[in-house]
């Protein structure tokens, strides 16, 4: 790609660019920013926010005031989540050297928020209620036993023997931020390089800017998947300045327009 026809290109690689601009937006932060095509060859800038999921736990609420909850409200708790055990099962155990732990918690994740289960890794069980609280307050605490339960025996087999042996008596709370503890080293490691990869990655001139935004973002998505966040700023500022100068003037028109927002 020469300069000459660089323009023509950027033009033609703006939606693409507008995707991975997106991804990086939506893995960084709670704004997603679309730059949409405008006169002149700038661009402008449309934020709308993102709804984010909300966690719920009953354990940050004090038995007497579950005791005064409604009934509906406590249904909606005690409802039967739907889990699939099956497929969190097929996954990869998580090796007893903790080689593939990043993927491994990745899958525990997505398995609970599958069943509305994020609790269970946001604290642990605690003691029973009180006898005083109503038969209703101790049915979600039942409730809860079971649900812990059933997790507990979901992460237990979905690691190697070792580890199941070792962490066979743990709650999942216990036995997750265990494993994190033991295997934070692999974790730190990996961030360090995959952060290297993200800020590190440029476009070559010449190539196709659609293998460069997929590459961007799954350096920003590994990064997500290692808690690692980047601010919406940030991310939208390391794409721009990934590519060639050859996108000098879009980069131009961008920052343009987003400094009369």
């Amino acid at each position: 790609m020469s300069g000459g026809n660089g323009g023509s290109a950027a033009a033609g690689g703006l939606g693409v660019l507008q995707a991975g601009l997106d991804v990086v937006a939506s893995l960084s932060g709670v704004r997603r920013c679309h730059i949409l095509p405008h006169a002149g060859a700038g661009v402008k800038i449309d934020s709308t926010p993102i709804d984010a999921e909300a966690s719920f736990s009953w354990l940050d609420i004090g038995y007497m005031e579950l005791d005064g909850w409604t009934l509906p409200a406590l249904a909606a708790i005690m409802a039967s989540p739907s889990i699939s055990f099956n497929q969190f099962l097929e996954k990869e155990k998580l090796k007893s050297n903790g080689s593939n732990f990043t993927d491994w918690f990745r899958h525990v994740r997505i398995f609970l928020s599958g069943g509305n289960l994020q609790y269970v890794l946001e604290a642990p069980l605690g003691p029973p209620p009180p006898p005083v609280v109503s038969e209703d307050v101790k049915n979600v605490y039942e409730t809860r036993v079971i649900r812990y339960s059933q997790v507990q025996c979901a992460i237990l087999c979905s690691l190697e023997a070792e580890l199941q042996k070792w962490f066979e008596h743990r709650d999942p709370y216990e036995l997750v931020h265990e494993l994190k503890a033991i295997f934070e080293t692999h974790v730190a490691v990996e961030s360090y390089e995959v952060s290297k990869h993200f800020f590190g990655c440029m476009m070559e001139e010449g190539s196709s800017v659609s293998e460069h935004m997929l590459k961007m973002s799954g350096h920003a998505k590994k990064l997500s998947d290692l808690e690692i966040l980047i601010p919406n700023q940030l991310g939208i500022h390391r794409v721009l300045q990934s590519l060639p100068p050859s996108y000098k003037n879009f980069v131009m028109n961008y920052n343009m327009q987003n400094m009369n927002k």
